[in-house]
């Protein structure tokens, strides 16, 4: 008689993606629905091509929710990774722990930003401008 045709489940499908998304290779996946490779391939075409994309967006949306209520790690990694940030070098002659702005955000020259614990942009505007108020700013940060 043979092998009745292989009918893929909507569960299997669900399975199929997820697994996609999580980078399990195809020969995995095919044990696990209990089918070939080949049968993987022909009856879940469109599940292995967007469940790595579909993943990829569903995190790249909670990274970008944490960074943007206030988590700095996810901040951080946003900005090196979407806006071009780095980490200065030891070598140059800024502390590892600084942030550079490159790109449209500055005039051109490279703004290192100090991510240490406690870092607040306001004081650091403020002693910057060079105005009276600075100096109360520098005083309140331990006088560094």
């Amino acid at each position: 008689m043979g092998t009745p045709p292989f009918e893929p489940t909507e569960e299997q499908r669900r399975q199929v993606k997820l697994m996609a998304g999580m980078g399990v290779r195809q020969p995995d996946m095919a044990k696990i629905v209990g089918c070939s490779e080949d049968t993987l391939q022909r009856h879940f075409r469109h599940e292995l091509d967007t469940g790595g994309p579909e993943a990829n967006m569903s995190v790249a949306k909670s990274l970008f929710q944490q960074a943007m209520n206030g988590n700095v790690t996810a901040q951080i990694f946003w900005l090196k990774t979407r806006a071009r940030w780095r980490t200065v070098d030891k070598d140059e002659d800024q502390p590892i722990n600084t942030l550079v702005i490159m790109g449209p955000q500055g005039d051109g020259d490279p703004k290192p930003i100090d991510i240490e614990a406690g870092y607040d942009p306001a004081k650091r505007m403020l002693k910057e401008g060079g105005d009276d108020a600075g100096a109360d700013a520098e005083a309140d940060e331990g006088g560094d």
